[in-house]
């Protein structure tokens, strides 16, 4: 029986090392694409994802903050990468480190945006456009995506918990076989020596 209960707590924690995601990989997907699209297009006025994340001289004529570098290389860990490799490979410590990317990105996303309103008056031709935006939106899908998945026990998981409580509240449990065993090699007359209460002849012994 500790064998098996054992064995049951191994498929258990095996099964919670494989991700499952439902319908929110088609969302995840999704995200992806939108984080691709936000790429190719203008974050500020001029300057395309890609040449923040490649830190352009596109980028440094921009005046690019240092926030906003940060939440460049936090989207591109959390969707672009560790994004598809969950998709790939459905494995929960890809889905946490891209959850905890996305979770970090998203206030960065925050500061980022903040601080672009306040430049001052010789970066007004710069302002925040439309791929600063998808890529916020790819950012925060994903977050809200790993929180549904990462957060709670998979069907397989709550199955494999609920066959091991059974196994360990079974009636044939180990202290009972040994108990049997015990009573077997004693005649199987009388009263069984594991549940007879001899406390007080050890304490005058």
């Amino acid at each position: 029986m500790a064998e098996d209960n054992e064995t049951a707590r191994e498929r258990e924690i095996r099964a919670g090392k494989r991700l499952w995601l439902g319908n929110q990989a088609y969302v995840l997907g999704g995200a992806v694409a939108l984080y691709v699209a936000g790429l190719l297009l203008p974050v500020v006025t001029g300057v395309r994802g890609f040449d923040v994340v490649a830190q352009t001289a596109a980028a440094r004529d921009a005046n690019i903050k240092l926030t906003e570098y940060v939440f460049a290389y936090l989207a591109l860990v959390g969707v672009g990468v560790f994004t598809p490799l969950t998709l790939i490979f459905r494995r929960a410590a890809l889905a946490m480190i891209a959850w905890v990317a996305t979770a970090i990105g998203t206030f960065y996303a925050v500061l980022a945006f903040w601080l672009r309103q306040q430049r001052p008056g010789g970066e007004e031709q710069y302002s925040i456009s439309g791929g600063f935006l998808l890529i916020v939106v790819a950012v925060v899908v994903c977050l809200v995506a790993y929180s549904m998945v990462t957060l709670r026990r998979s069907d397989d998981q709550r199955e494999l918990a609920r066959e091991r409580a059974a196994a360990a509240a079974s009636p044939d449990s180990e202290y009972e076989k040994r108990a049997a065993a015990v009573f077997r090699r004693g005649g199987g007359e009388g009263e069984n020596p594991l549940l007879v209460d001899d406390r007080r002849a050890r304490a005058r012994a």
